[in-house]
């Protein structure tokens, strides 16, 4: 599936973008909460083209990607709307490296759909 290729690109390059010791800025926020909302979308479509050719395992897998990024989308919306930074205590540090190790995991062995949840699992948890 070509878009789901698209997704997987898109989100590596979020998470690419996150790094444990870095801030983000409200710009960075916003052009992400902008691409969520285009991964979305095409979460949406793939969802509705599954169940369409009758692939109900798929399709519910989607629908999981689809909630987790609404969640995602929610987190970095509320990130926006908080006037500070995300934190960089040491335990947060700890956290988001153990995460984004498991998310780097996922996309060598994992389905895609698979990668596309936990990146986004991995957005909304630290966005929160």
């Amino acid at each position: 599936m070509s878009t789901n290729d698209e997704i997987v690109e898109k989100l590596q390059t979020i998470v690419e973008q996150i790094k444990p010791d870095a801030d983000i800025d409200i710009e960075q926020l916003r052009q992400i909460a902008s691409d969520l909302e285009n991964i979305r979308s095409q979460l949406q479509f793939e969802r509705t083209d599954a169940r369409k050719n009758h692939k109900w395992r798929e399709a519910d897998k989607l629908k999981d990607a689809e909630q987790e990024c609404t969640q995602a989308l929610d987190s970095v919306t509320s990130a926006i709307l908080r006037p500070i930074l995300i934190g960089k205590n040491q335990d947060n540090l700890q956290e988001m490296r153990k995460i984004l190790g498991e998310v780097k995991t996922a996309a060598k062995t994992q389905e895609r759909i698979d990668f596309i949840i936990k990146s986004l699992s991995f957005l909304r948890r630290i966005l929160t």
